[in-house]
């Protein structure tokens, strides 16, 4: 997934992530459907209880993903002559309430990215990371954005950095 910077200026930037959320509960039923197809023409007293395992398991993995996944995330920092506001926004598929949060710009002491290993096959590795701010009182960290690319998570970091005008952390 991509971080896409809506908008930077010299003094604001904004930023989207969107999430294949609807695609992937898609896929899991459209899995769980042909499972079943295969299972019904299957002439064992046992295929109803295997239809209704894998039912039930494609139907809670489809739960599961909707309520902990958000559908998209969208941010905005503003710098102003009295100071400034941080927002973020989070929508899933089935909460329906906008997950909202805003801090003063004066209390973020820096910007971030932080990184993990989501997968390494045949010395392959593939990273993720995500971008937040560290905040003044306590050093607590609150991340910005999901779990991304780490072009776009840095991108996002360094213009970040340069419309709010705070230090980028090292990595």
């Amino acid at each position: 997934m991509q971080v896409k910077i809506l908008d930077e200026q010299h003094n604001a930037a904004s930023w989207e992530l969107r999430r294949p959320v609807v695609e992937i509960e898609l896929g899991i039923l459209g899995g769980m459907l042909l499972i079943i197809t295969g299972l019904f023409f299957v002439q064992s007293a046992v295929r109803w209880p295997f239809i209704a395992g894998v039912a039930t398991l494609a139907l809670g993995a489809a739960f599961y993903v909707a309520f902990t996944t958000p559908l998209w995330e969208r941010g905005a920092m503003e710098r102003t002559p009295e100071g400034g506001t941080v927002t973020c926004e989070r929508r899933w598929l089935l909460h329906r309430e906008l997950e909202r949060w805003e801090v003063p710009l004066e209390s973020v002491e820096s910007v971030g990215v932080m990184r993990r290993t989501v997968e390494e096959t045949d010395g392959h590795v593939v990273s993720a990371a995500r971008c937040y701010v560290r905040l003044a009182e306590g050093g607590i960290l609150v991340p910005l954005t999901g779990w991304a690319t780490v072009e776009s998570a840095t991108q996002l970091a360094q213009n970040f950095a340069r419309a709010a005008r705070v230090p980028v952390e090292a990595a």
